[in-house]
């Protein structure tokens, strides 16, 4: 990953794109504070569908929560309702 300063940043702005969008993260620093993280929005090298990933680690985030209810509702001797 790429450090940068802000001043280099914008002097070379067209390279640090192009950087960018060939999957690099780059990091902007202001007084040696990062203070931007650059990522490409879709990267090439990015296998098939991992874009996807995201949601589907909030919908397993989800799904461990309502375990987790249920569990606590048969420990308590209670029928769960989702069954």
């Amino acid at each position: 990953m790429l450090n940068i300063n802000v001043t280099e940043f914008e002097s070379h702005l067209n390279q640090i794109v192009s950087r960018v969008e060939a999957g690099e993260n780059i990091i902007i620093t202001r007084l040696g504070e990062p203070i931007i993280r650059l990522s490409a929005v879709k990267n090439a090298n990015q296998p098939p569908g991992s874009d996807q990933l995201l949601m589907t680690t909030e919908k397993l985030d989800d799904a461990v929560e309502a375990s987790k209810r249920i569990l606590k509702e048969a420990a308590q001797g209670k029928l769960p309702r989702y069954i």
